[in-house]
């Protein structure tokens, strides 16, 4: 159930239609993972080349101060 608008007073709204995440077809929770796959993968590579990023000055910074 969802909480409608008048949540303060826990009046409570059901949705037409409740379906859980197993009850979706598979092709549709495939399409879902692989979308949220691809976006955290996206974003491990972006973390990653920040952090090659600063690596590669603190690398440089060392070696000028030797």
């Amino acid at each position: 159930a969802v909480l409608g608008a008048g949540f303060a007073n826990q009046t409570e709204v059901k949705a037409e239609e409740e379906r859980t995440f197993t009850e979706l077809p598979y092709e549709a929770r495939y399409k879902a993972w692989k979308s949220e796959n691809d976006e955290l993968r996206e974003n491990y590579r972006r973390t990653l080349d920040k952090f090659n990023t600063e690596q590669g000055k603190i690398t440089r910074l060392e070696e000028q101060n030797k």
